[in-house]
């Protein structure tokens, strides 16, 4: 959409008074109730009217790219329902949050681009003037300079559709039709005193009038109000139902948005149903019960078929005029829940269908990247919208990733744990199950995916840093007294492998299996944000078991993170987190990592520090920036960022690929911010390049049942304590039996008010 001066309007105006019949002919189209639902899917439907535009096969991502095809008017059902048949099954995991684990498969709908599957709802920018402009002057002004500046685009429109003879590539990515490759609609709501003069000056624009509210009631001794029958007189063809102004203003109830609603749409218009939470319900991380409270009163009664058909407007109230910020990941994350309450009251083709509009505090420079996410369907802008500059460049976003910039992917929560520190994720492909850490609280989970809890979540009673499979099925441990070995069906811990640093203010921290089948393990030290000291080493312990740790690393580090290796083993990535560097190594699996070489720098405007990581089937690194709210994947041969996942918390801390064909990336996060979901587990489904099943540590170690007492150590004891009582000196590489012994005494000694049932499982 181009921007317009004041001077040129009055030229737009005339230009369009020169072609009254077609605009005319246009207008009337939308108060016909049996075409006002192709108007409301896109504007193409309503000039194009029986070419309405659809994507075919060969528009999506990963097949053979093609060209935009023309097809009739129920081409875009067939889309719709060829794409549920590729569903094999219901997405498991749902639960009352409208949460769900989704693992399709091949072909499955999430084998799609996000930017892809919305070309199936035409977004709407509405422009909600609210108590102004102060006099009738002002309102022509802005209502003439709207107009003129849609107008321009209609006429450009017809243009290029006559001069081309139809048909267009998706994929060019030209700026002198990119705005009417969007199709974007575009409605006003001025104040009730400005609606008939408006209805006048945008007639045959393209430009939909809206009334920001309306009375439930057909007429009668209601001072102040307006009907529905009034307003449709007077043109308009939508109506605000519910803003968080009437809610809290005028104490506008769910049963009066109700009522609204059903006489809007009587009367052949379409209601904006706008929901949203205050400061203290967000606060409180009610955001969905407040939601699920709001869409079930409003849309009591409603039949699939009007909901379909209305646009839901989700505003944050608390992030308008306060100062606090919905991030872009934040509303999709509420779109979403939206849309899969949608989904689970409705249909899912009703939810695929219904426009979900964002309202809060929309600006030009924040509208590119509201617009990428997958389930915004537009915007519902307040004070921007008083500046035709400023509502047309809004209207005018860019579609889809701009040049030079990384994809988008938006990653949802699949399950609610509140970890404090989620760290580890690893996915067994043999038992289809996902085995994470929560670490200060010492605890493991596991979960199959398909169920709404965590299947196993055991706690141990100090900082557990990692967890890796075993050949076996058996688990190793990364506990701060040692390494472990652990049964995760008899939840029994078999035997101690070897202790860890002994003497050192240190803890096991990040730790993957090599392509060899060796653990490698790096060191945390406890005090790093103190003494930033880099005291901790990388060690492997052996595929053979030889039960003793070997140093592979020539300098020692802070806090180790990043550790995964190449599909073919020959590379190790690894980082020290505070360093903000991740650095990439020719890989020996029985010397370790050599010739260090720099992969990745954060850039200086990004937060937080690259935390855990992982490597696809092709070799690209994935890696959480904790306190960045995203993870990024690295090319391996650019070595440039191409891809962002991006949540609606903080501090993603580490990641891997599950599910049976492993396109699902899991994220775990930790809880760092006031949100409710902030330390629970996150997923996204990764439409070009999934992972690689997680190597397993070598062979089974024996089994000595050593006992081991939960309720150790962790990282806020007092280590100098029970370290004054080994001997410091220890030759890790010659450690005896007796070495081993004296060590679990020390640790059955500070597990005296530990958790002594070794086989307990807590799910509080």
């Amino acid at each position: 959409m181009s921007v317009l001066s004041s001077s040129n309007a009055a030229a737009m105006m005339m230009r369009r008074q020169q072609q009254p019949q077609m605009h005319k002919f246009v207008h009337h189209h939308h108060r016909n109730r049996t075409c006002l639902q192709h108007s409301r899917r896109g504007r193409r439907a309503v000039f194009l009217k029986s070419k309405s535009v659809v994507v075919t096969r060969a528009f999506f991502f990963g097949r053979d790219r093609g060209v935009v095809e023309r097809g009739g008017d129920g081409a875009n059902d067939a889309l719709l329902e060829r794409r549920r048949q590729q569903k094999n099954r219901t997405p498991p995991g749902r639960n009352r949050r409208g949460r769900g684990f989704d693992d399709h498969g091949e072909n499955g709908i999430d084998d799609f681009w996000p930017e892809d599957l919305k070309q199936l709802r035409t977004p709407i920018m509405a422009g909600n003037w609210k108590c102004n402009p102060r006099t009738m002057e002002e309102a022509r002004t802005l209502a003439s300079l709207v107009a003129a500046n849609t107008m321009e685009d209609r006429i450009l429109d017809e243009q290029y559709d006559n001069t081309t003879g139809g048909g267009f590539n998706i994929f060019k990515r030209n700026t002198s039709f990119f705005a009417r490759e969007k199709n974007v609609e575009v409605l006003i709501c001025p104040p009730a005193a400005f609606l008939s003069e408006v209805s006048q000056l945008i007639e045959g624009s393209g430009v939909y009038l809206g009334a920001q509210n309306v009375t439930f009631e057909n007429g009668g001794a209601f001072t102040g109000e307006m009907s529905c029958t009034m307003a449709y007189s007077l043109g308009v063809t939508h109506v605000i139902i519910g803003h968080s102004e009437r809610r809290s203003l005028y104490y506008e109830t769910d049963e009066d948005i109700n009522k609204k609603i059903k006489k809007v749409i009587e009367n052949d218009m379409t209601p904006v149903f706008c929901v949203g939470e205050t400061k203290e319900e967000y606060e409180r991380g009610d955001v969905y019960d407040v939601l699920s409270w709001q869409l079930a009163g409003g849309l009591d009664g409603i039949p699939a078929k009007d909901v379909e058909n209305m646009i839901i407007a989700y505003e944050p109230v608390w992030a308008i005029g306060t100062g606090l910020t919905a991030t872009p990941a934040i509303a999709q994350s509420v779109h979403k829940i939206i849309r899969n309450w949608i989904s689970e009251k409705y249909s899912k083709s009703v939810a695929e269908r219904v426009r979900i509009q964002y309202g809060g505090s929309v600006k030009p420079d924040s509208v590119d990247e509201l617009m990428q996410c997958p389930d915004i369907d537009g915007c519902l802008v307040g004070g921007a919208s008083l500046s035709s500059d400023d509502f047309a460049r809004i209207c005018s976003f860019h579609q889809g990733t701009k040049p030079g910039m990384p994809r988008v992917l938006y990653a949802n929560e699949c399950l609610e744990t509140q970890m404090e520190l989620g760290e580890s994720p690893v996915w067994s492909q043999k038992d289809q199950k996902l085995y994470w850490v929560d670490a200060p609280r010492g605890t493991l989970y596991s979960w199959d995916l398909l169920e709404e809890f965590p299947e196993m979540k055991e706690s141990f009673g100090e900082t557990l840093g990692c967890c890796a499979l075993m050949s076996n099925g058996d688990l190793i441990l990364g506990l701060a007294s040692g390494l472990y070995q652990f049964d995760p069906r008899s939840k029994a811990v078999k035997t101690r492998l070897t202790d860890f640093e002994p003497g050192l203010n240190t803890r096991p921290n990040d730790g993957r299996v090599d392509r060899s089948g060796n653990f490698i393990i790096g060191s945390y030290n406890n005090d790093h944000r103190v003494d930033a000291s880099a005291i901790g080493g990388l060690w492997r312990l052996d595929a053979n078991n030889n039960r003793q740790l070997d140093e592979v690393l020539d300098y020692k580090h802070r806090c180790s993170n990043c550790i995964c290796f190449s599909p073919d083993g020959r590379k190790m990535y690894f980082t020290d987190t505070p360093r903000r560097e991740v650095f990439e190594f020719d890989y020996d699996p029985n010397r370790g990592p050599l010739n260090r070489r720099l992969f990745y720098s954060l850039p200086s405007d990004m937060a937080g520090g690259p935390d855990g990581a992982q490597v696809d089937a092709v070799g690209n690194v994935w890696i959480a920036i904790s306190g960045a709210g995203k993870c990024v994947r690295i090319d391996k041969n650019t070595k440039m960022v191409d891809l962002e996942v991006r949540l609606p918390v903080s501090s993603p801390t580490s990641l891997t690929f599950c599910g049976k064909d492993c396109k699902t990336l899991v994220i775990t996060t930790r809880k760092k911010e006031n949100r409710k979901d902030a330390g629970s587990l996150f997923s996204v489904r990764i439409p070009d390049i999934g992972g690689l099943p997680e190597p397993e540590y070598g062979s089974s170690p024996i089994i000595d049942r050593v006992g081991f007492q939960r309720g150790g150590m962790n990282e806020y004891s007092s280590y100098n304590n029970m370290n004054n009582n080994t001997n410091n000196n220890t030759n890790r590489k010659k450690n005896t039996n007796n070495g081993q012994d004296a060590f679990m005494n020390n640790v059955n000694g500070y597990a005296a008010n530990g958790i002594n049932n070794v086989g307990s499982k807590l799910n509080g």
